[in-house]
């Protein structure tokens, strides 16, 4: 579990989703396809990412959203949460994850039975899954207003996301962290009359996500690397630089408590920035001596 959020974690039982009588058989190591993960994120592509890839789903099969949860058809039962159940269709969920695709094509017991549980998410996170890979799009569950709440709920689902190896879904919840950072910066250009606590409760959920993203990258090993290309794209696309991170979120205390040395490095760094901003050196001068 993370320390920062008792709901998320990234577990590594949806490999093969075995029964508690089957973990100690010797299993053969099923090889992983190739699996194209989100490519470094552009400014221009981050600006106008779509928050609902499924869309393009949507467009080839209109009516795919009404087989969701659908008994009738079902041939396969999610089992989550506090004994909830989804009605859900192989074809469908193989077509959209890599896990749920090795898992019902592999010669294990799971791919011919008729349940497969899903362990230690969120039941708001799975069924959110599981609608979004029925075209549904990415939303917040309803009633969850706060704004640290849906940051929460985000990252769990960028995190059900790269565990089950469904990119386009860790692409929708990146976008949707993109905007929360964008209605917390406050330009302070823009001449607007803001109140002192609406910039502070801004600036400590800026710094939180920025966290929140260190930490997850810093401590796990996470293949879709575009939430973390996503996050550092706000810092620079949506603030003056490196001297603003450290004035309004601390960055350098953030990453100086995953990563001592380059914490202490960025702060000093941004000292230097401030005393002397015009400084520049070419790249034949070497980085040593006087400043």
């Amino acid at each position: 579990m993370l320390p920062y959020d008792s709901h998320f974690a990234i577990s590594s039982t949806a490999l093969f989703n075995l029964d508690s009588d089957t973990h100690n058989l010797q299993l053969p190591r099923l090889e992983a396809p190739t699996v194209h993960y989100h490519t470094p994120v552009t400014p221009s592509k981050m600006f106008t990412l779509q928050a609902q890839p499924s869309s393009g789903l949507l467009v080839r099969y209109p009516y795919i959203s009404a087989s969701y949860n659908d008994k009738t058809t079902s041939d396969v039962t999610l089992c989550f949460g506090d004994n909830e159940k989804l009605h859900a269709h192989k074809v469908l969920l193989q077509g959209a994850s890599g896990v749920f695709n090795r898992a019902f094509n592999s010669l294990l017991p799971v791919a011919t039975k008729t349940e497969y549980k899903i362990l230690e998410h969120p039941s708001a996170v799975v069924y959110a899954m599981v609608k979004y890979i029925y075209g549904s799009p990415l939303e917040a569950p309803p009633g969850m207003v706060a704004v640290e709440d849906q940051i929460d709920y985000l990252f769990n689902i960028f995190a059900i996301a790269n565990e089950y190896e469904i990119p386009s879904l860790g692409e929708a919840a990146t976008q949707r962290i993109f905007q929360i950072i964008k209605s917390c910066y406050i330009d302070a250009s823009s001449h607007r009359l803001v109140p002192c606590d609406q910039v502070l409760q801004g600036r400590k959920q800026f710094g939180s996500i920025v966290a929140k993203t260190a930490h997850l990258y810093m401590n796990y090993e996470i293949a879709d690397k575009c939430l973390m290309d996503g996050v550092i794209e706000a810092c620079f696309e949506l603030t003056p630089g490196f001297v603003w991170l450290e004035d309004n979120i601390h960055l350098s205390e953030i990453i100086e408590a995953l990563d001592p040395f380059s914490g202490r490095l960025l702060r000093q760094g941004v000292f230097r920035m401030r005393r002397n901003p015009a400084v520049t050196r070419p790249f034949s001068q070497p980085w040593f001596g006087h400043v």
